[in-house]
């Protein structure tokens, strides 16, 4: 039997389970480091409504629903949408 480690992001390491890969997702026991990816308005923007619908919309719980059904890989951040998309391990 052959094994492997890496690190990956984990959107990356979803990806390639969902093509069929034996992955497996694990967590060490102390704690995992974190990236943040932001959404913003820039200060005077031309179209600050459509602006500001957009924000609303990617930050909600639709949005969060649409990306764990669709397999989009980016872990939704409201605690109401979030499914459990892998089932960490401790290490």
């Amino acid at each position: 039997m052959h094994s492997t480690s890496g690190i990956f992001y984990i959107v990356d390491a979803l990806d390639i389970q969902q093509q069929g890969y034996p992955v497996v997702i694990t967590y060490p026991k102390d704690g995992v480091s974190y990236g943040i990816e932001a959404t913003g308005i820039v200060k005077g923007a031309k179209n600050m409504d459509a602006a500001k619908k957009f924000v609303d919309w990617a930050t909600s719980k639709k949005f969060a629903d649409f990306i764990v059904a669709n397999k989009i890989n980016y872990v939704p951040t409201l605690r109401q949408a979030i499914r459990c998309l892998i089932s960490p391990r401790s290490t």
